[in-house]
């Protein structure tokens, strides 16, 4: 409906381009021929808020009115308001600015959800008024209020706020001197906040004034103990240069009982150190990156530190922005582990964000040793590191993680959803991972690479590619998966590969595959095996998932797991729910619905055979449904060779005369390579022969060889097929 919709509308705003004898929307209201009495009204119910920095700004005296950011354009939800609201309910827009009209033309229509039926996101043409007037070489503070032409307003139009300080801006500060280690990390009841901190300003040393802001509330006269990370606000007049951060200082309170000579803290295991800020996490890196968090947590390194996630932490400041677009900087390196215990008491970090393929142990921490990492989700992670990349950890020796789940996306050389490495004794165990898994090695599901230690009651979805690619580990060394299920939709390799485990060196028991997962290796389809105790698994289809809430008993509530009939295996009181290439497996072909929303996946030459197959014979099942790409496919073996397929004629096309493809066949950006045709009788030769009213779209050919008879004239294309 919402598409009908759109397409009324967009036709409307040509409509009304034709008969105005305008070219843009921007010359309607320029041209003064828009009647508000008789055309159609333009209602803007909601503006897109402003970013911090544009809605308050402060500048220093003598700033003019043109130096201020004040947008010439505002993101506005707007409809027709028009009598018929059932025939048209969305917006046309217009301006008098040449920019604004060519945003427009570039700007994708994007629809709000179903709570807003009709309306879409456009970019409007503003002007700012200001009370008082506007006066640069007057301090005080101005009120800008958005003035806007053409369109009825339901929503109220942007404010923004400028101040203009008595002072002139002091200069840019372009570094700062680093603290003394005393003062940057400070285990005491009374920290030292300086009031002034030396910097390069305008290419000259000085003390630039600054007050103190925590991560938290502080009471200076009565602090609660825990960490507190403080941050430098600078002095009036100053500003930062791109990329330079304020100075830090961060403290740490320990309990009253304990304040004699910075004796222990309350980091232990019956009272572990609560973690509730991004930013005290980030410190938390940057000391065990150091070697020094149990010195300066306890005056003690060879104590534990013991850790426990206070609420859900959002990691975006420490994304895409964060060290010049590499984003967060992991918790210890291979020099420097982790080695404490770290409680995620069933709480969630979003935002993990890493993109630096230079970057060797990448995760939410990079490598851990002699620790443990239990009870924590991580969600909607991006990970594109080096050498041993894992959701939660790059690497892990003699490590215990359990309880934990991520998803997002991991790529790395040796890759896993949990962690890229598994060496020591380590155990990884009740964990889930639904992430996107790319290895240029080693790539899993859960583990990369099994060097030594095992996996355990532990399943994951999604998709894995590598040299050597498995659902649940891609290679093992010397170790051991049991109780596991590769719920994965798709595992491709070029090298070795396996449902379960791809190069297995060690100890496989009972362990399940999804029956209909997509197995390639050199895009070429994998027959696996069924076989609880060996690399593929044992089968278990859509039914048997659903059936048994625990697959098999894998994942008991014993185990920490919540489970749900009709459900797959959760943690910390909620089931998950089954995605959609096994829920929607109803096809005895296909894995999907043939719908828009849930197409038809293909990932194999045979399935490419079997959709021709289906609808040359005219089965309507199939020749109007929605199909994709999952991955590259290569025809090579239907060609001249192959005597057994065709007579050795080559492929045959999907639609031929009287029975035409008219779906959609969505390549999704992959390739078909080696298609070859040898057929003098044919007419209608490609990879699809007769299509009528259907589309194809996203799709590349290669090394394509084709020999067809000359189109006959009864097969124009006014012909219908």
């Amino acid at each position: 409906m919402k598409n009908k919709r759109n397409q009324k509308i967009l036709s409307a705003i040509l409509a009304l381009v034709f008969i105005l004898g305008v070219t843009t929307p921007g010359e309607i209201l320029a041209s003064g021929n828009y009647q508000a009495e008789s055309d159609p009204k333009l209602e803007i119910v909601a503006f897109e808020e402003l970013a911090a920095e544009i809605a308050a700004q402060e500048v220093p005296l003598g700033t003019k009115k043109s130096e201020l950011n004040l947008p010439a354009i505002l993101i506005a939800t707007v409809k027709l308001a028009m009598e018929d609201e059932a025939a048209v309910t969305d917006a046309v827009y217009a301006s008098d600015d040449a920019e604004f009209d060519s945003i427009i033309y570039e700007k994708d229509v994007q629809e709000e959800d179903s709570s807003a039926p009709g309306t879409m996101e456009i970019p409007v043409p503003v002007s700012w008024k200001s009370i008082p007037e506007y006066d640069g070489d007057t301090a005080g503070v101005y009120t800008f209020r958005a003035e806007i032409s053409g369109f009825t307003l339901s929503a109220v139009p942007p404010v923004i706020t400028v101040t203009v300080h008595e002072e002139k801006l002091q200069g840019t500060i372009s570094s700062f001197e680093e603290f003394e280690e005393d003062l940057r990390w400070q285990n005491t009841k009374n920290p030292i906040l300086p009031e002034k901190v030396r910097g390069i300003v305008e290419g000259k040393v000085i003390d630039i004034p600054v007050t103190w802001e925590a991560d938290r509330d502080y009471d200076q006269n009565f602090p609660e103990s825990g960490l507190y990370v403080f941050t430098a606000k600078l002095g009036e007049g100053y500003v930062l240069l791109p990329g330079v951060e304020a100075p830090r200082i961060t403290v740490y309170i320990p309990p009253a009982r304990k304040m004699t000579l910075m004796l222990a803290g309350n980091a232990t295991e019956t009272d572990p150190l609560i973690i509730t800020t991004a930013a005290q996490l980030s410190e938390i890196a940057t000391l065990v990156n150091m070697g020094r968090l149990e010195t300066f947590i306890f005056n003690n390194n060879e104590a534990k530190v013991h850790l426990k996630i206070g609420r859900d932490i959002d990691l975006s400041s420490y994304g895409k922005n964060y060290r010049s677009g590499k984003g967060w900087m992991p918790i210890g390196t291979i020099d420097n582990p982790f080695k404490g215990q770290f409680n995620g008491d069933g709480k969630t970090i979003a935002g993990l964000y890493i993109d630096d393929r230079s970057l060797e142990y990448a995760g939410l921490f990079g490598a851990v040793s002699e620790g443990k990492i239990e009870n924590l989700g991580l969600q909607d992670i991006y990970i594109n590191g080096g050498d041993y990349a894992g959701g939660l950890a790059g690497y892990i020796n003699n490590v215990t993680i359990e309880r934990c789940y991520v998803t997002g996306t991991v790529n790395g050389d040796t890759a896993g959803g949990i962690t890229g490495k598994v060496c020591g004794n380590s155990v990884i165990c009740n964990c889930y991972s639904s992430v996107s898994v790319s290895g240029s090695s080693n790539a899993g599901g859960v583990a990369g690479l099994i060097e030594s230690g095992s996996v355990e009651s532990c399943y994951a979805m999604g998709k894995v590619e590598g040299i050597i690619a498995g659902g649940v580990a891609g290679k093992i060394e010397n170790g051991n998966v049991e109780n596991c299920a590769a719920l994965n939709f798709n595992i491709a390799a070029s090298s070795v590969v396996a449902r379960v485990v791809g190069d297995n060196q060690g100890t496989l028991s009972n362990n399940a595959a999804f029956t209909y997962m997509t197995v390639t290796i050199n895009n070429n389809p994998k027959l696996p095996t069924d076989e609880a105790n060996g690399v593929d698994g044992q089968n278990i289809d859509a039914n048997g998932i659903k059936a048994d809430k625990t697959i098999g008993g894998r994942f008991a509530p014993e185990g920490g797991w919540t489970t749900e009939t009709g459900k797959l295996p959760g943690l910390f009181g909620k089931a998950v729910d089954i995605p959609a290439y096994i829920e929607d497996k109803t096809d005895p072909y296909f894995i999907g619905q043939g719908t828009e929303k849930g197409p038809f996946l293909i990932a194999t030459a045979e399935q490419l055979v079997k959709l021709a197959e289906l609808v040359n014979k005219g089965d309507t099942t199939y020749n109007s449904a929605y199909y994709r790409l999952m991955a590259d496919i290569d025809l090579s073996v239907y060609d001249n060779s192959n005597t057994s397929f065709n007579g050795g004629r080559g492929w045959v096309p999907i639609g031929k005369s009287g029975r035409s493809f008219s779906g959609t066949f969505d390549g999704d950006g992959h390739t078909i390579t080696g298609l070859y045709i040898d057929d003098a009788g044919m007419s209608g030769a490609g990879l699809l022969g007769y299509v009528s009213g259907g589309t194809i779209k996203n799709i590349g050919l290669k090394n394509v060889n084709i020999k067809f008879k000359m189109f006959k004239e009864e097969d124009d294309c006014s012909q219908n097929f």
